[in-house]
């Protein structure tokens, strides 16, 4: 039995919950807004201090933690699909809130960005509740939102960090329409010049959870392919039933879980 399997089915004995057939995976890998306008103003560059790293989580920074490990084995695993088949650009989405999909998407980007030839930027997605900036302790004053409002440009809302090759487009706030936002045609546009304008370079995007939440359906029409983070002991089988139902199964590549008690060295 899988490590995926036991933890839905830990999740569904402490929720009375129904066992979910054929959710079994294994990471394999309004009106028309104005068109999008970059500059080729410099991105903003800014240092991750790095002393609370372990208590935040950020075990991508520790190459002795063992759930590093797991991470570099992501890594791999996804870089092995995106030379095979040319797909660059990838959300990383969960069923719930609280599924740990903003730590596994921070945690990749930095491993990847390690990497001594892999360039990585890191998107946030998550209008709604944006945390990949403060979860490195930074603090962006422009972020993906008020792009797509047309109040800033690409630059305003880059930061590139000292980690590796780590370029992250903020996210700032809370935005009651970001459902509208993202489904907008400088949306579209914006993805397809991220994806055009540096071909050899990882684009992950951390999008909200699927329950009570559009957004990643809409996201998930502008990216190569979808990771679906799952949490051990807590993902619920009707929301991981409802997530998988919504997104585009081509484009379903695996999921990750997190949490888990069975590390491997732990």
């Amino acid at each position: 039995m899988s490590r995926l399997r036991k933890a839905l089915d830990k999740a569904q004995q402490q929720n009375g919950d129904t066992p979910v057939e054929g959710a079994e995976a294994t990471v394999a890998t309004e009106p028309a807004a104005p068109a999008p306008t970059t500059t080729d103003r410099p991105a903003q560059r800014v240092a991750v201090d790095l002393s609370h790293a372990r208590e935040r989580r950020l075990v991508a920074f520790l190459d002795d933690h063992p759930v590093a490990e797991q991470y570099r084995k992501l890594r791999t695993q996804l870089r092995a699909h995106a030379q095979a088949t040319g797909d660059n650009c990838f959300l990383i989405t969960s069923p719930g809130s609280s599924d740990g999909k903003t730590l596994t998407a921070l945690n990749l980007a930095v491993s990847m960005a390690r990497e001594m030839d892999q360039t990585v930027l890191l998107v946030d997605a998550n209008l709604r509740a944006p945390a990949v900036a403060q979860l490195l302790g930074l603090t962006p004053e422009r972020g993906l939102a008020d792009y797509l409002e047309g109040n800033a440009e690409v630059s305003d809302c880059l930061l590139r960090t000292d980690v590796g090759k780590l370029t992250l487009f903020a996210g700032v706030g809370s935005n009651g329409g970001a459902a509208e936002l993202l489904d907008s045609q400088r949306m579209r546009d914006l993805v397809a010049e991220l994806k055009g304008r540096y071909p050899d370079r990882t684009i992950l995007f951390d999008g909200p959870g699927v329950e009570g939440a559009a957004d990643p359906i809409i996201l998930s029409r502008f990216v190569d392919r979808v990771l679906l983070v799952v949490r051990e002991g807590a993902t619920h089988s009707d929301a991981l039933s409802k997530a998988l139902s919504v997104l585009p199964q081509d484009k379903l590549l695996g999921t990750v879980l997190t949490a888990s008690l069975e590390v491997p060295g732990g």
